[in-house]
């Protein structure tokens, strides 16, 4: 009869539009899949390294958690915001970077490290000096009761030849915040929270412009006035003396001014008879001379009468 279809027709045509309902899900799952994949891609974050600290002519750093076809760039800036690549440290594999270890002033350069994975790159990481060197500040830091010193000095060719061209920038702050510019780098910290940690960087300026690497982070715990300490001995100490030598001044002033004869007295040799004074006189040695009559102008007494004691 016309119109009817066939068994066997009926069933290719159903296995056909099963197949073709499969193949679509797939093909919808694996476009699903390709977007899910390149939207993880587009949104990963490489890591950036850590401690970029420059000792002396050698860059070092440390590698972030994924190290697996990860290579490092250094670049470098002079005065000006371009950072221009290290030939001999771009796309490298190593940790380290070594630089020239005969640089003048003029390459004071400020230098800092990215990673790259593919086509990610991360945030470039800036360099610390982690000791003073011809372009890095050496830095001390004080802790004191409620105050914290950054210890600075200008002995540095920097200075010598740029005279008040070149000055120190200090950035302060506490652990974990960011550490703000201070106006004056002569004045110590004072009024800082007791038991925090404070951490200061320096940084050379020249002619108003950021100069080399800036010092490696610092940091101290403000500490408690400990009764007993160092400070207050020092103090105890100091009063003592000072009450010492007030109390000996009072003293010899007192001494010198009413004791003066007691210290003559004190001061003046003893008396001593020489020994030959002491010997009896040789009346052949020694000629007694009788003066001439004519020299005498006394009585020559003739006689002695002896007069009793009590008498009249």
């Amino acid at each position: 009869m016309f119109g009817e279809i066939n068994p066997a027709a009926e069933m290719d045509i159903r296995t056909l539009m099963s197949s073709w309902t499969r193949g679509g899900l797939l093909n919808i799952a694996v476009l699903v899949l390709v977007l899910i994949l390149v939207r993880v891609v587009s949104e990963e974050v490489l890591v950036p390294p850590t401690r970029v600290h420059l000792n002396g002519s050698e860059l070092k750093w440390t590698a972030g958690p994924v190290q697996d076809d990860v290579t490092y760039s250094v670049f470098y800036s002079n005065e000006s915001s371009v950072w221009v690549p290290v030939p001999e440290c771009d796309h490298t594999s190593l940790l380290t970077c070594h630089l020239s270890a005969t640089r003048s002033l003029s390459e004071c350069f400020r230098l800092r490290v990215q990673a790259s994975r593919f086509r990610l790159e991360s945030e470039p990481v800036e360099a610390c000096s982690s000791h003073g060197s011809l372009c890095s500040p050496e830095v001390r830091l004080s802790a004191g009761p409620g105050s914290l010193t950054v210890l600075l000095s200008r002995n540095h060719s920097l200075f010598h030849e740029h005279a008040d061209h070149a000055i120190h920038v200090i950035y302060f702050g506490a652990e974990g915040e960011e550490l703000k510019e201070q106006e004056d780098a002569s004045k110590p910290f004072r009024n800082l929270e007791v038991g925090r940690r404070f951490c200061v960087t320096v940084q050379f300026r020249l002619h108003g412009k950021a100069f080399g690497p800036a010092s490696c982070k610092q940091c101290e715990v403000i500490p408690e006035r400990i009764l007993g300490g160092p400070e207050q001995k020092m103090i105890i100490a100091t009063v003592v003396l000072v009450v010492l030598l007030v109390s000996l001044g009072v003293w010899l002033a007192y001494v010198f001014i009413y004791k003066h004869k007691w210290i003559k007295r004190i001061l003046q040799p003893p008396y001593t008879i020489p020994d030959f004074f002491q010997e009896p006189i040789s009346e052949r040695t020694v000629p007694i001379l009788c003066p001439s009559p004519l020299e005498e102008r006394y009585d020559v007494v003739l006689s002695v009468t002896p007069r009793e004691l009590g008498g009249d």
